[in-house]
This record gives C-alpha cells, structure tokens and sequence, in this order.
C-alpha cells in the first residue's frame, strides 16, 4: 500500500511565478486573479468584482491592486 508524505517543496509555480511564501499576499491575489481572468475569459476588475459578489473574495484582499485590467 502507497505512504503518503508530506510536500517539502514549494507550493506550485503560477505564470513562472514561484508562490512560496516570498511573494507577499497581494502579490499572490494579484496573479490568482489574472489567472482565473483567462480561464473565465474576463477582464480580472470584472471577475474581481463577481467573486466579491459570490462572497468568495474579501473586498479588502484587493484594496492595494491596481483597479485596471492590465493587473
């Protein structure tokens, strides 16, 4: 039967972005939104705005981002 261990690695690499705990959270959101935005084929202050709206964003895990859509 298979073991199961804990990761020792970094958490995972976004667009070449290492997300290990040196990017600060802002910076994190920032990338996590742009992400999605292509997923969701949304400008990222659009689909920021809807997930504020589903209430699985908190309004001020975006205050310091930049409000245009070139995030």
């Amino acid at each position: 039967m298979p073991t199961c261990s804990t990761p020792t690695g970094p958490r995972g690499v976004v667009t070449g972005t290492l997300l290990d705990g040196r990017l600060k959270l802002g910076e994190e959101v920032e990338i996590l939104l742009r992400t999605l935005a292509v997923i969701y084929d949304e400008p990222p202050s659009a689909l920021a705005e809807q997930l504020i709206a589903w209430g699985v964003l908190n309004p001020e895990a975006i205050a310091g981002l930049p409000r245009n859509d070139s995030m």
